[in-house]
């Protein structure tokens, strides 16, 4: 009953009452010696006790030495706090003892993924593959590969295995729903986001979810839904306890953002400023936020971050240089840097955009003039370029002209608030 009850309390976070087992540790046997101090370890790491914790695990060691799943039980509690070096150790030494043990190789996987070694831990997961071809988590980790290597023939395979097998697996459910919106099969995907809500919601109504996966399936599936409210208070929840998961942050970013919370936003990622200046999608969200409020000097410092991991030819690190020297009155220097910069194809519209703003500052009319023919002519049907070549137009008094790309931006989107202003103007 040990390893069972033990679980269920750990699950509730019911720390102390786990700790009371100790009064009849001494009529243990071995093996539950072994799950016990497995147990107390996970405890310790529950109350933010590492070193605690360590030491516990380590003891299990030293109670069944020989045993590949103890190895393996204690690897896979390393691999869930991100102790990535000690799980190796034990891994290593489970392969050694029995190179046969599906178990380990889907944890050699494991590790190989979470260091974005993906044709090595795809490698690793077929072998486990072929040993237990049965294993619920070896097919996750293959669907989770494929997905990842953009094969999605081969990941629709796994998950339609993991499915017949486990109906309801979070998981799998998730990003059958997510393949399926994607497809288009739009009722389907979002009918099974709403079951799965719904099961998770009535697994955690005590808002004591400890399992972090099941926490950002759920936060997520309440995301993809547009339940906002819901994902923005389990998405803060889930990073209380896993502040470094950048998936995480980033979802939370935009949940700010789409419901007009800039502030928040801006609060979120600045908080986060080591992992988002690894990212680039990240730090060019932060940078434009940067440049929304006027805060020049936390612009920069973030600049120079993302020239320093070499990404300063980057067309939207140029932009955002841009953008700053804009903001500190300098529009000649901005334009000047845009226009130094050649990027042909690989220019988004923003950059031909913001070029052309600055041309309309500076008085450069006839320069404004020849970049909104350009962007028109690049992309026809970008509302957001209609509407710029529409207020373009107005200030250069060529109203017929900006008459017709209003008409071509609300023929695009009907409702669009800048293409009726436009108009009323």
């Amino acid at each position: 009953m040990l390893p069972i009850y033990g679980q269920s309390l750990l699950l509730q976070e019911k720390v102390d009452e786990l700790f009371q087992i100790e009064k009849d540790s001494d009529s243990f046997t071995r093996a539950s010696q072994f799950e016990w101090a497995l147990l107390k370890g996970q405890g310790h790491l529950l109350r933010n006790e590492p070193d605690l914790a360590r030491g516990q695990f380590e003891k299990a060691t030293t109670i069944l030495p020989e045993s590949v799943r103890s190895n393996n039980t204690i690897a896979a509690i390393y691999v869930g706090r991100d102790m990535d070096e000690d799980a190796r150790k034990f891994v290593d030494k489970s392969l050694a003892m029995d190179p046969k043990n599906a178990k380990t190789w889907q944890l050699s996987g494991e590790l190989a993924f979470k260091a974005k070694n993906y044709d090595q831990a795809l490698e690793y997961f077929q072998h486990g593959y072929q040993l237990d071809p049965e294993d619920l988590r070896m097919q996750r980790s293959l669907a989770q590969i494929y997905l990842q290597l953009g094969d999605r023939a081969k990941a629709d395979e796994f998950l339609h295995l993991i499915l017949e097998a486990s109906p309801d697996d979070p998981a799998a459910t998730l990003i059958s729903a997510l393949l399926l919106i994607g497809d288009g099969d739009v009722e389907l995907g979002e009918s099974m986001l709403g079951n799965l809500s719904s099961m998770l919601s009535q697994f955690d109504k005590g808002k004591r979810q400890t399992d972090k996966i099941m926490q950002f399936i759920r936060a997520s599936a309440e995301y993809i839904q547009g339940n906002d409210a819901n994902a923005i208070e389990l998405f803060n929840a889930y990073l209380l306890y896993n502040q470094d998961d950048i998936s995480a942050v980033r979802l939370l970013a935009d949940l700010y953002l789409r419901n007009g919370d800039g502030r928040r936003a801006t609060e979120l990622l600045s908080s986060h400023v080591t992992e988002v200046s690894a990212d680039l999608g990240l730090s060019i969200q932060l940078l434009n936020l940067y440049v929304q409020i006027g805060n020049a000097y936390r612009a920069e410092e973030l600049l120079a971050a993302l020239k320093k991991n070499g990404l300063w030819n980057n067309p939207y690190v140029v932009m955002a240089e841009a953008e700053v020297l804009r903001i500190k009155g300098r529009p000649t220097d901005a334009l000047h840097l845009l226009d130094t910069q050649q990027f042909g194809d690989k220019e988004p519209q923003g950059y031909g955009l913001l070029r052309g703003v600055l041309q309309l500052e500076l008085g450069k009319n006839a320069e404004a003039q020849r970049s909104v023919e350009h962007l028109v002519a690049s992309y026809p049907d970008a509302v957001r370029i209609n509407n710029f070549a529409a207020a373009t137009s107005m200030t250069l008094d060529k109203l017929q002209d900006a008459n017709t790309y209003i008409d071509k931006a609300l023929q695009l989107e009907p409702g669009n608030v800048d293409a009726r202003f436009n108009r009323a103007m």
